[in-house]
């Protein structure tokens, strides 16, 4: 059955990927970020919340460790603001590769405020991931560079606020259950931006239903494949499935919306794929590192 489980997990992979790309488009369509995070962040918790009630889980909102969710709340409404908004600058598979970074941000958190020891081939991770983002970000583009290379920014942004997220999941988990927590911060994050919509401008009906079908898809669904499919293979397919999300993002993005990484770049993704596997703490795969994986929809 494990096969299953790995086509579980790589259409989960297919939808993270599919998600820079939507939300890229919209963006051209002149879509606030804010309404596309807002969306994303309140369809993705409703539809966690009854799937949590089958599981038996009653008591999803009885947080246990309010500073923790308020600092992991704060991490994800921020990232995916980032996110949302670098996407209207720069390539879906620039920022998915970017983004991708989470892990290396994590493990430098951890090591400089909480002293967790980082090993030799985790600062090898750290130095290769730092040459891929170089080269990824200062790539030559046909595009407006300088509206790119803002856009990257706003992509490492995003990388560092969810890795901000992770190490306070990490601290939070030892309470509570995954998805129960993800439900907490998704609706307190969703709470947090929904007084930016009464400062944007109204959206169409058609840009309405692409953000439910982002949270549905691409936030619940895709997290739920993922996480189930991430308890069922090994460490090393769980990874690869998450590589594959970057690979998909780079693929439709070109298909659909003409974007093509110059080769510099694609150099720089190899790189980026290179550091989270050496990042990865091969003896307990529920780790920080990667956390952010799981989580990442």
């Amino acid at each position: 059955m494990v096969w299953l489980w790995f086509a579980l997990g790589l259409i989960a992979a297919f939808l993270f990927g599919a998600n820079a790309v939507v939300v890229r488009y919209l963006a051209l369509q002149g879509v606030s970020p804010f309404w596309i995070a807002f969306g994303r962040l309140a369809i993705g918790a409703l539809a966690l919340y009854p799937f949590l009630l089958l599981t038996g889980e009653t008591q999803v909102f009885k947080i246990r460790k309010r500073l923790l969710v308020a600092v992991a709340s704060l991490s994800v409404a921020a990232n995916f603001f980032l996110f949302h908004y670098g996407l209207t600058l720069t390539f879906a598979g620039s920022a998915m590769v970017l983004e991708a970074t989470s892990p290396i941000f994590a493990l430098l958190i951890l090591a400089l405020v909480f002293g967790d020891e980082i090993r030799k081939k985790e600062v090898l991770s750290v130095v290769i991931a730092a040459t891929g983002i170089f080269l990824v970000v200062f790539s030559p583009n046909p595009a407006d560079q300088s509206a790119m290379f803002l856009g990257n920014l706003f992509e490492i942004g995003a990388a560092v606020t969810w890795a901000v997220f992770v190490v306070c999941s990490k601290k939070l988990l030892d309470h509570q259950k995954p998805l129960s927590a993800l439900v907490q911060v998704f609706t307190i994050s969703a709470a947090l931006l929904t007084p930016t919509l009464f400062f944007i401008n109204p959206i169409s009906l058609d840009s309405a239903l692409l953000i439910v079908a982002l949270g549905l898809f691409s936030t619940a669904l895709g997290y739920i494949l993922y996480y189930e499919a991430l308890k069922r293979v090994s460490a090393i397919t769980g990874m690869l499935l998450f590589a594959l999300s970057l690979f998909f993002a780079i693929l439709l993005g070109s298909a659909v919306l003409g974007e093509n990484l110059p080769f510099n770049a694609f150099i720089g993704v190899m790189l980026i794929l290179i550091a989270i596997f050496l990042s990865k703490k091969e003896e307990h795969p529920a780790k920080t590192t990667t956390s952010v994986n799981k989580l990442r929809a």
